[in-house]
């Protein structure tokens, strides 16, 4: 798609449809190549909806790519192993999806 006026993000997709799941506002900030978010409605309530592209270091670990901030740290905090991953069109790599409700 594009950066946004203010070149913060890229826009990938106003709607990506993932099987039954679609992510609507899918972005990615240009300072994070191995992140996106969008968000989604899951029984009437509004969910984030995060991307972090993952790969495999020498050992075999599944651990982030192009990732400044530590995302996949801080989802590996809730737990230990190692996740599932999707493609995701127009995005190169594996990626980890993780869906988490807004905030009150």
């Amino acid at each position: 798609m594009g950066l946004d006026n203010d070149n913060t993000e890229r826009v990938l997709h106003e709607e990506l449809v993932l099987g039954d799941l679609t992510i609507r506002d899918f972005r990615q900030p240009a300072d994070e190549p191995g992140y996106a978010i969008g968000s989604c409605v899951i029984a009437g309530t509004m969910f984030h909806v995060e991307a972090i592209r993952v790969r495999r270091d020498e050992n075999g670990c599944q651990v982030g790519c192009d990732d400044p901030n530590d995302r996949y740290a801080d989802l590996c905090s809730l737990d230990e192993h190692a996740f599932q991953t999707i493609e995701i069109p127009g995005l190169e790599g594996e990626w980890v999806l993780w869906v988490r409700p807004f905030c009150e």
